[in-house]
């Protein structure tokens, strides 16, 4: 019987930061989907005569789902920063703890 793995303090790290981008991008794809429906359902329900006036009430409609997505983006991005920072660490044989 093959004994259980122990990871090191920062495959530990890299292991829940994986798990954290996975829910993020899951989060993202639904912001996104929300985002696109509230324009389509926004567009078509427009009083507005102009395609320009139908896209500037689908574009507000749409706006909170915007700023939602551009905040999971941010964090993402950060957390992909910080994967490539512990992968580094990884190859070069470098520990990395949490303070």
């Amino acid at each position: 019987m093959t004994p259980p793995v122990v990871l090191s303090p920062t495959w530990q790290l890299l292991h829940t930061l994986v798990g954290d981008l996975i829910e993020l991008r899951g989060e993202l794809v639904e912001l996104v989907m929300a985002e696109k429906t509230e324009r389509i359902e926004a567009y078509a329900a427009s009083q507005e005569t102009t395609d320009a006036g139908r896209k500037r009430d689908a574009d507000f409609a749409a706006l909170t789902h915007w700023r939602d997505r551009v905040k999971v983006e941010a964090q993402i991005q950060q957390k992909e920063e910080l994967h490539q920072f512990l992968t580094l660490a990884i190859t070069h044989g470098v520990e990395v703890v949490e303070p």
